[in-house]
Parts: structure tokens; C-alpha cells; sequence
């Protein structure tokens, strides 16, 4: 995911939620840079066809994606994902 895909996922989250720990906190289950690309594309998906995600259903996206794009968990993600929303 580059970095202009990146901060549009972030304004995307805060437009959601805007508290920097829901964005840290949905990016870090998600994990990885691909599960990071599905959660913008629902989220954009969803706003193309006229819904708006609350915050419960973003984390409950962000977690399952976790399960599915992590095998295990990556170090260091948590310090990757505040650099970025910061």
C-alpha cells in the first residue's frame, strides 16, 4: 500500500471516528498492508452505495481481516501503524 493509499484509509477512519486509538487500534488488528487495502475498500464500497460504517463495524472488519491476512503476528506493527496515523 503506498503512502497517498495509506492516509486515505486514515481520513476514512477518522471521517468514521475521528480518535487517533480507533484508527491505531483498527489498523493494528487488521496488521497488514493487503488487509489494510480490503478495510478501505469496503468502507469505500459501503459510502459508494449510500451507508456509512460506524466504529464497532470498522473494528469488527478490522479484527476479522486480522484473522485472515495474519498467520502471526508481526512484530513492531503497533509502532508502524502510530507512526503513520501520527
Amino acid at each position: 500500500m503506498n503512502k497517498d493509499k495509506k492516509k486515505e484509509l486514515i481520513k476514512e477512519l477518522r471521517s468514521i471516528r475521528d480518535d487517533k486509538d480507533f484508527v491505531c487500534g483498527a489498523m493494528s488488528n487488521a496488521g497488514t498492508e493487503k488487509a489494510w487495502e480490503v478495510m478501505l475498500d469496503v468502507i469505500q464500497m459501503a459510502r459508494a452505495q449510500g451507508e456509512d460504517l460506524s466504529s464497532d463495524e470498522v473494528l469488527l472488519l478490522s479484527l476479522e481481516l486480522g484473522d485472515e491476512y495474519l498467520s502471526k503476528p508481526k512484530s513492531g506493527i503497533h509502532k508502524k501503524v502510530t507512526a503513520a496515523v501520527l
